[in-house]
């Protein structure tokens, strides 16, 4: 595994769980489900980020940047 890779996936972690937390916290609340949405967002960002330093194949990680751009 790539170094670079290894804070992108703690990021994607990250954030996901904590915009899961908040929403879970107050479900109802339109400004807690923005937030999840949006951290939502930033998690699968993240993804194919942490897929392209991961990948070994450099059309694949272009692949996979250009679908988190």
């Amino acid at each position: 595994m790539n170094p670079y890779a290894l804070p992108t996936l703690v990021a994607c972690i990250s954030v996901t769980f904590i915009g899961l937390f908040v929403f879970f916290v107050n479900r109802k609340s339109k400004i807690n489900i923005i937030f999840t949405l949006f951290c939502l967002s930033m998690g699968w960002w993240l993804l194919w980020f942490a897929a392209m330093y991961i990948s070994t194949d450099s059309s694949n990680a272009l692949r996979f940047a250009r679908i988190g751009f």
